[in-house]
């Protein structure tokens, strides 16, 4: 899978001054975002889990974070 998006004409003169490899910054900043979004969702989810009366979808949920499943 391939990701593109424009970048402004000034932004991109500033990029090239600075020797860094950007697709790997830009992967490493998507991997980092994506591990605090499922660390928050775990910490919803457990919150869930300890709810009284949980829905049917959330039970579901429940069970794969609880239990540690995906």
């Amino acid at each position: 899978m391939g990701i593109s998006f424009r970048i402004p004409k000034e932004l991109k003169e500033r990029i090239k001054d600075v020797e860094i490899t950007w697709g790997e910054e830009v992967r490493r900043f998507i991997e980092a975002k994506l591990r605090a979004y499922r660390q928050a969702g775990e910490s919803i989810g457990r919150d869930r889990c300890n709810a009284q009366e949980p829905s049917q979808t959330c039970e579901r949920n429940c069970i794969n974070v609880c239990e540690g499943g995906s």
